[in-house]
């Protein structure tokens, strides 16, 4: 299959266009201030498309992630091991933002991550968060395929190292199954949007396929169903004051 991730095509329909990243970037920038305490959660490497913390020296950063390899992440302050099946190793208010990128997706049970975040927040503080939606047609295929597969697969479609490819849940991966969690949990203030930023870049791998996910691209927006259908989730939450 000819391979088109650099090609006019993409290009063309990518330019111009908000990416999903950039959209968290401009979500989490907004957050910030001088003196605050972050967890990112899933913190990894911190080698993809990070975020420009050089701009925020005064923001303590801590780390969170189940692979020790994260460990050597430069971008963060302090790393802390994380067992998806204990309470996150943090004392309850120690942060002002908890935020996420493309982890709750391998979440197995949502409503002690949104637990464990309302736990971790000082009374005030924010929840930000990136995730796929589950009924994009990209995530129904991923939730049908074993991770085997998937991995294989995203090794030679993509060059994504099979070890970095993680089991995927989809457990609460909706906008209203993430709002309804994040209301329960306790917290007001509760944003969620779903987005179709770009064609799906995972079938740029021929052009057959990166044409079938244009026209899902424009299918979605000409019917009006971004808001549902949308791949990415993007969402926040503020801890109340009391």
């Amino acid at each position: 299959m000819e391979a088109v991730s650099q090609s006019p095509l993409v290009e063309r329909m990518t330019a111009g266009r908000r990416r999903d990243w950039e959209a968290y970037h401009d979500a989490l920038e907004e957050l910030l201030f001088p003196g605050a305490t972050l967890i990112e959660i899933g913190c990894g490497d911190g080698q993809v498309l990070p975020f420009g913390w050089a701009r925020f020296p005064d923001v303590r950063r801590i780390g969170f992630d189940p692979d020790p390899a994260a460990a050597t992440n430069p971008l963060v302050h302090e790393f802390r091991s994380l067992d998806p099946d204990r309470a996150w190793p943090a004392e309850p208010g120690e942060a002002d933002l908890v935020v996420s990128r493309y982890v709750l997706e391998h979440v197995a049970d949502p409503a002690a991550f949104f637990a464990e975040a309302w736990r971790v927040l000082r009374p005030g503080g924010r929840l930000l968060f990136l995730t796929p939606n589950r009924r994009h047609p990209a995530m129904v295929a991923s939730r049908l395929l074993p991770v085997g597969l998937k991995r294989r697969i995203l090794k030679r479609t993509r060059g994504v190292q099979e070890d970095d490819v993680f089991e995927t849940y989809y457990r609460a991966n909706t906008p209203g199954g993430l709002r309804k969690q994040m209301q329960a949990a306790g917290f007001g203030e509760v944003e969620v949007q779903a987005r179709e930023f770009t064609p799906s870049e995972y079938l740029a791998f021929s052009t057959p396929a990166y044409a079938a996910a244009c026209a899902w691209d424009a299918l979605i927006r000409f019917l009006d169903l971004e808001g549902l259908l949308g791949a990415h989730i993007l969402g926040s939450a503020r801890k109340p004051d009391r």
